[in-house]
This record gives C-alpha cells, structure tokens and sequence, in this order.
C-alpha cells in the first residue's frame, strides 16, 4: 500500500557500525584533571569553569589525571576497551606553546604483588593473612568475588608540557570509536618565561659577601 508506513534502514544518518552493540556510550557532564597530590588544576561542570593552568612556565611538565563527571557531579569509573579508536584525543591550537599526550600507565594487578606493605600502598588491593596473598578490594567475606570486578577500569591521564611562552587552548575528546562522547570546552593556558633570579651579594647576618671573611 502506498498509505503505510514502513521502516527505512536510512532513518538515521549517523551510522555508528557494531561499535555501539560492544559498548555503552558515555554520558558526562563534566570533567576533572588532577595531579598525584589532589590538587585540581582544571574543573568544568555543567558549564562552570574553575581553571588553574593559566600561570605556567617554560619548561613545566603536569601529570594530570583525568576524571569525567556524571549529571550528579560524580566520577564515572572508565571501562578499558581494546578498541584502538577508543581513548583520548587532543585539538590543540598551537603545540609550539603547549604538548598535550596520552600518559602511558603500566597496570599493576593485585596477584602479581607479593608482600603485605606492596599490597597495602597499592590501590584497590588489601592483603589476606589467611591466605598469604594479595587481592582486589572486590573479594567479600565469604571470598566471593565481585562481577564487576572482572571488569578492566584504567586510569585515563595526560602529560602536558608547557613549550615556549605564549596563551592557547586545548580540547579533550572522549572517543568512542569514529566519533567522540565528550568534548571539553576550549581550555586556555598561558605560558611564561621562566622567572630571573639575581642576586649581587650573598648576605648572612647583615654582613655581605664584599664583607665576610674568616675568622681566626
């Protein structure tokens, strides 16, 4: 019948493949970079901006990592994938002023550790007596084990490296396959020269060093 309504296989332009029958899409609102310390250096949310990258120097290298946020202002935990096309990606406007790369971490599985005082300072891992070994956090009581935990989590990080003197912006994507789930909004850095030191004299005790000498 000319009248019904049948179903196109073009309905939707954007074709994301099988890519999307693997894994969930995800849906932050926000996102987080933080050093090892806690502090942090760079925070937007729903549209607010806190942004500390704007008083760098030549030279400064930040090893930041990097938290996306949910529609309640919480992290949201990043599945590995092994899908190449998966990660982060960069859209710097001047790489002479600043570097922005993916910072490599070498995994640490809890079973791999051997001793109680590794195992306590490694995260996600507690150390069993009973059983002289070390374990994910995941383990109950009863030595059940989580299902989640057979999930692979990672660290997302980036290294940013401040270049030569200038201000620029950078973007953060989120991919997921051929297209990115989160896009940043610009963020602006501006880099100095380092600051000269100079210093004619060397004083102690209000004598200068035209006027120190040895006593006997």
């Amino acid at each position: 019948d000319e009248g019904a309504c049948e179903d196109h296989d073009d309905h939707d332009d954007h074709n994301h493949g099988d890519h999307d029958d693997d894994s969930a899409h995800t849906d932050a609102d926000g996102l987080v970079l933080e050093d090892s310390a806690g502090t942090v250096w760079y925070r937007e949310f729903q549209g607010a901006i806190n942004n500390n990258l704007q008083s760098l120097e030549v030279g400064d290298v930040l090893e930041l990592s990097v938290h996306f946020l949910d529609d309640d202002g919480e992290e949201i935990e990043h599945v590995h994938s092994d899908d190449e096309e998966d990660g982060l990606s960069f859209v710097i406007t001047d790489v002479a002023i600043v570097s922005v790369v993916v910072e490599e971490h070498s995994e640490v599985h809890c079973d791999d550790i051997s001793n109680e005082m590794d195992c306590d300072a490694s995260e996600h891992c507690e150390w069993h007596a009973d059983d002289t070994a070390c374990e994910d956090e995941a383990h109950d009581e009863d030595g059940d084990h989580d299902d989640h935990a057979d999930e692979d989590h990672d660290e997302l990080a980036i290294e940013l490296t401040a270049v030569s003197a200038g201000s620029t912006t950078f973007q953060i994507q989120l991919m997921h396959g051929d297209h990115p789930d989160y896009t940043t909004s610009p963020i602006a850095v501006t880099v100095s020269l380092p600051t000269a030191m100079s210093c004619n004299s060397v004083c102690f005790k209000n004598c200068c060093s035209s006027q120190l000498y040895a006593s006997k």
